[in-house]
């Protein structure tokens, strides 16, 4: 199998399950998250809702924290003075004529110079019409729009595509990783499979990390392995 190699650091948010206005971030991006970038710079239309859905279903990705940065909460104060609909929010739609009555408070996590590597995959098997590894290696070199980690205000520190790797399962492409943080033992997020399963030290989590992209909603879950994983000197 073939995986893109993509690394993530500066100023990152991998989104995470949200209650009101407190926006957290895991340390492993979200399937959704990897989804939308890989649209974006592929040239997608958000409209093109089932393209970006066939792209999620067929996306093979894990991810290997070599290191795992801070965490930083922007605290904001926004006043919604109008009907708009990039608004979104669990706080009312305040009216023209309110002053503070339409002011709604949000914290944002973020995390900040973390080292992170995720390597995706799909099954082009499924459909011609899927991008190839190697279309997501010249996406991600030359993207058709600019790109972000999560959130506009996160634009990438360095280049995000560091090579394309030839490995058995997700789990031997993060292995082959070279770090400049020795040879670990890192944390990891993989697909459950047959091979992960087998590994002592670990555990098996359900994440919430898929998107109705259809309706545009967050919804869906996924199995996955997280455990420590050795990688190479860089």
């Amino acid at each position: 199998m073939r995986f893109a190699h993509l690394s993530f650091d500066g100023l990152l948010s991998f989104g995470a399950p949200t209650v009101g206005e407190v926006r957290p971030t895991d340390i492993f991006p979200a399937c959704s998250m990897i989804v939308g970038l890989l649209a974006n710079a592929l040239g997608y239309e958000h409209t093109e809702r089932k393209r970006i859905q066939d792209l999620q279903s067929a996306i093979n990705m894990g991810t290997r924290v070599d290191w795992p940065g801070s965490r930083l909460i922007d605290f904001q104060t926004f006043y919604i003075g109008k009907k708009l609909e990039l608004w979104r929010s669990d706080s009312f739609v305040g009216k023209a004529n309110e002053t503070h009555d339409g002011t709604a408070i949000r914290r944002k996590h973020f995390l900040s110079d973390s080292v992170i590597h995720t390597v995706v995959g799909t099954d082009a098997t499924q459909s011609d019409a899927l991008p190839s590894t190697e279309n997501i290696a010249h996406a991600l070199t030359y993207p058709f729009r600019v790109l972000f980690i999560g959130r506009y205000c996160c634009i990438p520190y360095s280049p995000l595509f560091r090579g394309i790797i030839e490995a058995d399962s997700v789990y031997s492409a993060l292995e082959q990783i070279p770090s400049k943080f020795g040879t670990g033992p890192f944390e990891a997020e993989c697909p459950v499979t047959s091979s992960t399963t087998e590994k002592r030290n670990g555990l098996i989590i359900e994440r919430q990390d898929l998107r109705d992209w259809t309706n545009d909603v967050h919804s869906g879950s996924r199995l996955v392995w997280r455990g420590p994983i050795q990688g190479v000197n860089a």
